[in-house]
C-alpha cells in the first residue's frame, strides 16, 4: 500500500511539474506557483517582496542542490513517506488488528487530498510529518514520562508552528495534557507538577509578549489584538466555494456561538447545502465523508478502551487546529487543503482507538 501511494505521488508530482499546461492538480497553482518563484528570489537576488518561512526554507535549500524544483517538491513526496512511517511506529506500540491497519494505511495513501498536498510545492506536506511527529514524541512521554520526549514533542512541532501558526494548536494541547496527567500512574488528575507546568506555560507566554520576533515568528497569522472584532474581521477576497459570509458577530457571545459552526464547516466542507455541481459533491464524497468514517470509528473505539487517554490528546490537537482555522478560513477548497494537516493527527487517535492492547 506504501508503495502504491509513494509511486502515485512520484507520478503526480510529474504531472505538476511538466504537464501543468494540460492537467491541474488539485491546490496547484498561483500559491504554489508563488512560492517558487519567491524562493527562487531570495535564493538569487537575496530578498523578495512576500517573503515567508516556507519560501526562505526553499532557498536555503536552493542553495545546498540548486535552484531544482523536481528536488524540492519531492522532499514533500518524503514527508509522506516519514509520516506513514511515524504512523507504523504508533501502530507497533498500540498493536491493532490487520483490518484497522490496512484501513489506516489506505486512508494515508490514497485520500486525493492528502496525495495533491503530499506531491505538489506547497507546506502543508511538511506540517502534516512534523505535526505527527511531534504527537508520537508527546505519546510517546505519556507512557515513558521521560522528559526527552517531552522536549521532542515540542521540538518537533515547531517547523510546523514557524511555516503556520495555526499548527499552535499542537503546543496549546500539550500543555493542557501535561497540567492534568500523572505520568507516574498514566492517570489524569492534578499532581505536583502541574503546578511547575502552569509556571512554564505562563513564563512562556510573557516572553513570547515581550519579544516582538518571536511573536512574529510563532503567531505570524494570529492576531495580536485578542478582541472578537480582530478574530472575526478578518478580509477574504471572495471566493467560488465560500462558506458562511454573511454572519453577523457583534459581541464576544456572538463569537461563541457561531465558533462550533465554523469549525464544523471547516472540517466538513463543501457541505451538501453549498453544492454547485458535481464537482462539490465528488469532493465532499472523497475527502469530507472519509473524515466522518475516520471520526466515529475513533469514537466507537474509545468505549471500553483502557488507552482512551492517548487517543484524546490527537482529538484535542484536532480541535485546537480547528478552532484556530474556523475564523482563518472561510473558503471549501481552502478549508480543504488546511484541513489536511489533520491527517496524520487523525490516522494516531485512530490506531489508539483500535488498540487493545493497554499502553
Amino acid at each position: 500500500i506504501l508503495f502504491v501511494g509513494y509511486i502515485g505521488r512520484v507520478v503526480v508530482m510529474f504531472i505538476d511539474i511538466y504537464a501543468s499546461k494540460y492537467v491541474t492538480v488539485l491546490h496547484s497553482g498561483d500559491d504554489a506557483i508563488a512560492f517558487y518563484r519567491t524562493a527562487l528570489a531570495i535564493y538569487e537576488n537575496g530578498w523578495a517582496e512576500r517573503e515567508a518561512a516556507y519560501t526562505r526554507t526553499l532557498s536555503k535549500f536552493f542553495h545546498i542542490v540548486g535552484a531544482n524544483r523536481v528536488l524540492a517538491q519531492y522532499l514533500n513526496v518524503l514527508c509522506f513517506v516519514g509520516t506513514v512511517m511515524v504512523i507504523l511506529c504508533i501502530i507497533k506500540r498500540f498493536p491493532i488488528e490487520r483490518r484497522y491497519k490496512t484501513w489506516v494505511l489506505a486512508f494515508l495513501c490514497f485520500m486525493p487530498n492528502y496525495i495533491c498536498l503530499s506531491s505538489i510545492l506547497l507546506r502543508e506536506s511538511s506540517m502534516i510529518f512534523f505535526d505527527t511527529l511531534s504527537l508520537y514524541f508527546f505519546v510517546c512521554w505519556m507512557q515513558s514520562d521521560k522528559w526527552r520526549d517531552f522536549g521532542l514533542a515540542f521540538v518537533a512541532a515547531l517547523p510546523a508552528i514557524i511555516f503556520h501558526s495555526a499548527s499552535i494548536g499542537m503546543w496549546i494541547s500539550y500543555i493542557v495534557i501535561a497540567i492534568v496527567w500523572d505520568g507516574k500512574h498514566k492517570k489524569i488528575r492534578w499532581n505536583r507538577r502541574s503546578g511547575i507546568f502552569v509556571g512554564m506555560a505562563l513564563v512562556a507566554l510573557l516572553i513570547i509578549e515581550i519579544v516582538p520576533s518571536l511573536r512574529q515568528m510563532l503567531l505570524y497569522y494570529i492576531p495580536s489584538d485578542f478582541s472578537w472584532r480582530s478574530l472575526s474581521g478578518r478580509y477574504f477576497v471572495d471566493g467560488g466555494s465560500d462558506y458562511l459570509r454573511d454572519i453577523s458577530v457583534n459581541s464576544w457571545g456572538d463569537f461563541f456561538y457561531w465558533t462550533p459552526v465554523r469549525m464544523w464547516y471547516f472540517t466538513l466542507s463543501p457541505m451538501p447545502t453549498d453544492w454547485r455541481g458535481l464537482g462539490d459533491a465528488f469532493a465532499f464524497v472523497v475527502d469530507s465523508l472519509p473524515i466522518i468514517v475516520f471520526t466515529v470509528g475513533i469514537f466507537i473505539g474509545l468505549r471500553k478502551n483502557q488507552n482512551w487517554r492517548y487517543a484524546c490528546v490527537g482529538l484535542l490537537c484536532c480541535l485546537a487546529i480547528i478552532g484556530i482555522f474556523a475564523w482563518g478560513v472561510t473558503n471549501a477548497g481552502t478549508a480543504m487543503r488546511h484541513r489536511g494537516l489533520l491527517i496524520g493527527v487523525f490516522a494516531i487517535s485512530y490506531c489508539i482507538s483500535k488498540s487493545k492492547q493497554e499502553g
